[in-house]
């Protein structure tokens, strides 16, 4: 029987500038190759909750 594996994680990328506002990420990896691309979207780090990987509400 053939196995395989998929997983899927989202993150903010630290940027050259120190600004709050950095690109969520999402990296997919199926059969142990993994593969990240951006989403072209804009978060609050202080808003981020990085060990749920998702956005927190205030």
């Amino acid at each position: 029987m053939l196995e395989s594996s998929f997983g899927i994680i989202f993150f903010l990328k630290s940027s050259k500038k120190s600004t709050s506002e950095r690109y969520i990420y999402i990296r997919i990896t199926v059969n142990g190759v993994p593969e990240e691309t951006s989403t072209k979207r804009k978060w609050n780090v202080y808003r981020w909750d990085q060990k749920a990987g998702q956005f927190t509400t205030i």
